[in-house]
């Protein structure tokens, strides 16, 4: 049996999502980690501290009350923590261990099974794990459970009269199979060190409950090398269940002849049922991808050609996965085609995991190579961190295959998350000896991200318009009723977009024939009783009512006479830590990011009149005005 992988993601705000995860362990590891064991009653409860009582000890030595801590998920929502809470009077079986200065349990999902009001307790043998809705055992079962679990784990032999007993329950059971408590026998038999032979388990591979093949599996796996327990194993990774057939490639390594078990299980890794589970929802791993951890383990080369091919024809990224990092230790050689190849795949998230593979790949990569990543640019969403492994591998070569996806990011009216990073690395591609249209997309990139290009060298007077402009829509924001009187600490920042090829409008006019964007930052003490944030919070979770950053826009829109969809707010509490935005425009926020990269460009490149647009954006103060002077300045370096 697998570990659990527990994994809760919580969106805590608009702008900022925080993850909490761990690995649950099994029923066998944390019985044997645990120092106690034992029922105890909640004396002083708490939502991540509690002082306890012990009512009846399993493991261990304890006499006195105790304080439980960290047993909560404090990244958790409000109702997850009061459900883990402990409360006065309550009674649960604890696994305690001693870390740092007071017990805890092994993670916020185990280590606590709370005794229900009729005298039973909800556990699963397949893990530990407190899931919702699980089976209730009486406590005598249970106590028994760990009791003898205990007895093996510490004497290293089994209470022989207690597991005989479970013997001869489970061959009763085994002839009437729909019983429900096989499953947890098998499990108990496994825990208690039961190693002789069950009659009847040779006709389990027929039993119609997956989780008494795979606790079988489990309990076979130890029986080995008693030739029954391998025969039976073998037919077990033929069984349509992903779990039992992990079970049975886990069971059957532990025989001594490991070359002659990997050649076995590589001819059948290609006839192995796939995982179908989540794996964000747990890690268990089903035939394949348990043959393929072995294969990777011991580092069995044998098996490159069928792994290549199982890489190359996955249609699961788990599997896909698993299979290029078996590769990169057995077969590294083959990764290039298998990247290549499944660059294509019609599974964004294949092509997503091909993308990071790639980037161990040496450089420069091979040619095919290459052209799969271009086509995957051009035709996959990418987030900013698989576009810049794509341009680590791209040359100024793929430039021309680049066009068409860079001039559709810069017909956008704005650009999406990641834009930025996309076009500065597109701009560090180009060199000297790259086509005219290189050199003119990157003309192009700049306009759309500062509102500036070589066309200014022709209008340089249009460069001090910009500025005034964009320090007159600043002002008419600021000097709104929406903000002035307020104990807010304000920040406002603009962009301008003239047409250099004629003579723009005059600031004053309703209507300007050019485009632009302001941005308003807003720092808000947090002990404002007028504090905005519980009214932003309460609209980010319930999409019915309107968020006063939208109401502000709003009444500065038609207080400034500006176009609502041309202001973006940006609002933050004065620790600094989180904060809301609405219509924020990325231009405006990280001018820098482009800036830098045309700087590089122009050094780079030599390029005569970047050269000059940089030296005019100096000398009318648009470099200051755009906070990037420093930036500019390293033309000269």
């Amino acid at each position: 049996m697998k570990h659990i992988l527990f994994a809760i993601v919580l969106l805590m705000q608009s702008l900022h999502a925080f993850a909490s995860s761990w690995e649950d362990p099994e029923w066998e590891e944390m019985i044997h980690d645990a120092e106690i064991i034992g029922l105890f009653e909640v004396t002083e409860g708490g939502v991540d501290d509690a002082v306890v009582t012990p009512l009846k000890i399993l493991k261990g030595q304890l006499n006195e009350s105790i304080r439980v801590e960290r047993f909560n998920n404090n990244c958790a929502s409000d109702e997850w923590q009061q459900n883990r809470a402990q409360r006065k009077k309550q009674k649960a079986y604890l696994f305690l261990h001693y870390w740092r200065d007071a017990y805890t349990v092994p993670t916020p999902s185990t280590g606590i099974l709370r005794l229900n009001g009729d005298g039973t307790v909800n556990y699963c043998m397949l893990s530990p794990t407190a899931f919702a809705n699980l089976p209730a055992h009486p406590t005598a079962e249970f106590e028994e459970f760990i009791i003898n679990t205990v007895f093996f784990q510490e004497q290293g032999k089994p209470n022989e009269e207690r597991v005989q007993h479970l013997r001869l329950t489970i061959q009763k059971e085994i002839v009437e199979t729909n019983t429900n408590s096989l499953p947890d026998h098998i499990a108990y038999y496994r825990l208690w060190g039961g190693r002789d032979w069950i009659k009847g388990l040779e006709s389990i591979t027929n039993n119609p409950h997956p989780l008494t093949r795979q606790y079988s599996a489990q309990l076979l796996g130890d029986m080995i090398p008693t030739p029954q327990a391998k025969v039976l194993l073998l037919d077990l990774l033929e069984d349509p269940n992903g779990h039992v057939q992990s079970e049975a490639v886990s069971g059957l390594m532990k025989t001594d002849d490991k070359h002659r078990m990997l050649e076995l299980l590589t001819e059948k890794l290609t006839s192995s049922i796939p995982e179908t589970s989540e794996p964000i929802e747990n890690n268990f791993i089903g035939g394949q991808r348990a043959i393929i951890k072995q294969i990777k383990e011991h580092e069995y080369t044998a098996a490159k050609d069928v792994v290549a091919t199982l890489a190359k024809q996955a249609k699961n990224p788990v599997l896909f996965k698993d299979a290029c990092r078996c590769l990169e230790k057995i077969a590294p050689a083959a990764l290039p085609d298998v990247i290549a190849l499944q660059l294509h795949s019609p599974n964004p998230y294949i092509i997503k995991e091909a993308i990071r593979f790639s980037r161990q790949l040496p450089k420069p990569v091979e040619e095919n190579v290459r052209n799969a990543l271009e086509h995957a640019l051009m035709t996959t969403e990418l987030d900013s961190h698989e576009t810049s492994i794509i341009f680590e591998s791209l040359t100024s070569d793929s430039l021309p295959a680049l066009l068409p996806r860079i001039n559709s990011v810069i017909e956008q009216k704005k650009p999406k998350w990641g834009d930025e990073d996309y076009l500065r690395k597109a701009i560090q591609l180009v060199e000297i000896s790259s086509p005219p249209e290189a050199h003119e997309m990157v003309d192009r990139i700049l306009y759309y991200w500062t509102g500036v290009d070589s066309r200014a060298l022709t209008s340089p007077n249009l460069l001090k318009k910009k500025i005034e402009l964009e320090k007159h829509y600043q002002n008419r924001i600021l000097h709104t009723n929406v903000i002035s009187g307020k104990k807010y600490k304000t920040k406002t920042s603009a962009i301008v977009f003239i047409d250099f090829t004629k003579a723009s409008a005059s600031p004053s006019d309703e209507t300007p024939p050019h485009a632009f964007h302001v941005d308003m930052e807003m720092t808000v003490p947090e002990n404002d009783p007028d504090s905005p944030f519980d009214a932003i919070y309460a609209s980010h979770d319930d999409h019915t009512k309107t968020s006063p950053l939208l109401t502000w826009r709003r009444e500065i829109a038609q207080q400034a006479n500006l176009p609502i969809s041309s202001i973006g707010i940006f609002c933050h509490p004065s620790s600094g830590k989180g904060g809301h935005t609405n219509n924020r425009d990325r231009r405006v926020e990280y001018p820098a990011v482009i800036a830098r990269a045309y700087v590089e460009y122009a050094k780079r490149t030599k390029a005569e009149k970047a050269a000059q647009l940089i030296e005019r954006i100096l000398d009318t103060g648009l470099a200051k005005h755009m906070g990037c002077k420093d930036l500019f300045l390293k033309i000269h370096d």
